[in-house]
């Protein structure tokens, strides 16, 4: 375990201020393997120097000192086995994506509340892209509960459905989905959702990818009167709700502290799908 001290104590007028002093505890962890399906996707297995116990759809902040930190959603977190789904956006990301096996990086969390597996027996689970990480563990922690599950997994092309055979493992049925049509059926995850519930009739839907996805998940969810969580992804960058630029309006909810999973009643009534707050902080679209 690892500590940190942040001080920044010196104002433009050259003063001495104490604006942040915070202690943060990091579990170091060494890159055991890193499977990469495609070029900008990798999948990263850690062994931890202690354990860290993530629950579905909680998230941990990962930095590579020198580099950076960004938070991820794990697959797996339990026994001091870390499994991490990154895709290379940005400076951190690349790294962690590249990063070479037998390097080391450190984690603190876990960090946000998590999916509810205790609403029912009958769950749906609707995941894109690399957004399914969280939904992995939800489906392996209800088989456990012995929960009947059923997966919508989708992604560009069969390469990014890089937990499909995991998703069969746990669930009774999987809906694979590729938008080039290259494995399972042509277009996006919400293509026939709302056939699949006619047909299967959950009592829980559970959904992590991209925004405007999710959103629609969550609509129709919402219009079936189904009970509905998602996991949202924000600019997260400190993790105990200072910076505010992971902010949920007009509710003034922190993607960070108040999640990153809330209910579908939520976030219909919320910026969710349409606008979210930039590395700047200005509201943006989202396309």
């Amino acid at each position: 375990m690892y500590l940190l001290w942040s001080n920044f104590n010196l104002g433009r007028d050259n003063k001495i201020y104490l604006m942040r002093l915070e202690m943060s505890y990091y579990v170091r962890g060494k890159l055991e393997l890193n499977n990469k399906p495609l070029d900008k996707i990798a999948i990263l297995e850690f062994d931890l120097d202690e354990n860290m116990s993530c629950k579905p759809g909680q998230y941990i902040m990962a930095w590579l000192p020198n580099y950076g930190e960004i938070p991820l959603s794990p697959s797996i977190c339990d026994d001091r086995k870390l499994q991490l789904l990154v895709e290379d956006v940005g400076a951190t990301s690349n790294k962690f994506v590249n990063l070479e096996v037998g390097s080391y990086a450190y984690f603190r969390g876990p960090f946000g509340n998590f999916f509810d597996l205790s609403r029912g027996n009958k769950y749906l689970l609707v995941a894109g892209g690399t957004g399914a990480a969280p939904i992995l563990m939800a489906a392996r922690n209800l088989s456990k509960l012995n929960a009947e599950v059923i997966t919508i997994y989708g992604g560009k092309s069969r390469k990014h459905l890089v937990f499909l055979e995991d998703f069969n493992k746990y669930s009774k049925k999987v809906f694979a989905y590729t938008e080039d049509g290259s494995f399972g059926y042509s277009g996006v995850v919400t293509k026939d959702l709302q056939n699949v519930i006619s047909s299967f009739l959950p009592e829980v839907i559970l959904t992590t990818g991209p925004e405007m996805m999710m959103r629609k998940v969550v609509e129709t969810s919402v219009r079936n009167k189904i009970y509905c969580e998602a996991s949202i992804v924000r600019i997260i960058k400190c993790a105990s709700g200072v910076c505010g630029s992971c902010v949920l309006e007009p509710q003034g909810l922190l993607a960070c502290k108040d999640g990153p999973v809330f209910s579908g009643e939520v976030l219909i009534n919320s910026n969710f799908g349409k606008t979210m707050r930039s590395e700047s902080g200005k509201e943006v679209e989202i396309k």
